[in-house]
């Protein structure tokens, strides 16, 4: 077949492909497939492993919380700068950029400072202990909080501290109630099919 008999919109010969052959390799799949047979792994070992390395998880935590200050700052100062009053549009315009440039950052770098010393203090903390659980998280964040706030007085940093632990305390707490619905019996292994 040449290519002047192939229809210029693919027309008939588009019905004759397979895409559930074709799924895995463009990034579609049957859903009917993969609700009946779940997530595939090499190995069932490997089911139940829900834990990143401390370099993925310094990674990620520093990354969304970057990110998060950078959204909530630079929305809370387009919100104050358009609540001030100003003489020109321009004017406006450079003040609302200013503004939610400024805080945007301001909040982003404090978070993300925030995260890595978690991220790094909860790795440390969790290597040392043996085990990670919600004692390690609170410890890590007890110690964040501490450090952050170290220069600004004792009481200001205790409060900090405490604050710290209790948030990553909640946060861990959060997160093992809502894997535990996702925790199922593993399936059965590659070799054995």
């Amino acid at each position: 077949m040449s290519n002047k008999d192939l229809p210029v919109n693919g027309g008939e010969y588009i019905n004759q492909i397979d895409f559930n052959a074709l799924g895995p390799a463009l990034g579609m799949y049957n859903s009917e497939v993969l609700r009946q047979r779940g997530p595939d792994y090499v190995f069932a070992e490997d089911y139940g492993e829900k834990k990143r390395s401390w370099g993925e998880q310094l990674t990620f935590y520093t990354g969304m919380s970057y990110a998060t200050g950078l959204f909530l700052g630079g929305s809370f100062g387009f919100v104050s700068a358009v609540r001030k009053p100003a003489a020109t549009t321009k004017l406006k315009m450079n003040a609302i950029f200013n503004r939610a440039g400024r805080l945007g950052a301001r909040n982003a770098n404090r978070l993300g400072v925030l995260a890595f010393m978690y991220s790094g203090l909860d790795s440390t903390i969790g290597y040392m202990r043996g085990e990670e659980d919600e004692i390690t998280a609170f410890a890590a964040g007890a110690t964040t909080g501490l450090i952050f706030k170290g220069t600004a007085g004792l009481r200001t940093a205790l409060s900090a501290g405490i604050f710290g632990g209790c948030v990553a305390l909640l946060v861990s707490k959060y997160a093992s109630y809502t894997s535990q619905g996702s925790s199922a019996t593993p399936p059965e292994s590659v070799e054995s099919r």
